[in-house]
């Protein structure tokens, strides 16, 4: 029997001043690009057209990334797409304790994506807004979300399950 799912959040990079940077850095590439085509030797112009596809290649991964996050009244499942290519289930009988908090990004991980700071791990895309989750083997990881209050009152109703149940 296929459990309910309670809670699902998909979240990609879709800040704007990101997509500007990146637009930019394309346009800029084409044109070094082209005026390399016209006016460079050979070698000049391979060089450059590997850095455009490079940036090409970058942009298309930002594109791409989506972190997915889903809750069911037993287990936590999220996928940092293309970084995991099948869901990290976290069960909730593992874990110590679960809870919605404000963070900074950038002092306690070091900025977003898949992050490693002084207060664990981390998966988020945009905000200072996650899941903070501790094992009971006192590991710890946060899922940034987009959705902090109903995630709130998703995480508190399967907590007061669980202790109802113990």
């Amino acid at each position: 029997m296929k459990e309910k799912l309670l809670f699902s959040e998909k979240q990609k990079f879709n800040q704007l001043w990101l997509w500007i940077i990146l637009i930019i850095a394309n346009i800029i590439g084409a044109i070094t690009f082209y005026r390399e085509l016209v006016q460079s030797t050979q070698e000049n112009q391979k060089l450059v057209l590997f850095y455009f596809l490079l940036l090409v290649l970058v942009s298309i991964l930002v594109y791409s990334i989506t972190l997915t996050t889903k809750i069911t009244e037993k287990e936590i499942r999220i996928q940092f797409f293309p970084f995991h290519l099948k869901e990290r289930i976290y069960l909730f009988s593992d874990l110590d304790k679960a809870e919605v908090v404000q963070y900074n990004p950038l002092l306690d991980y070091g900025g977003w994506g898949v992050r490693y700071g002084i207060k664990g791990k981390a998966f988020n895309i945009r905000g200072n807004k996650g899941l903070k989750i501790t094992f009971k083997s006192n590991k710890k990881r946060l899922i940034g979300t987009q959705k902090p209050e109903e995630l709130k009152k998703i995480i508190d109703s399967i907590f007061s399950q669980n202790d109802e149940n113990n």
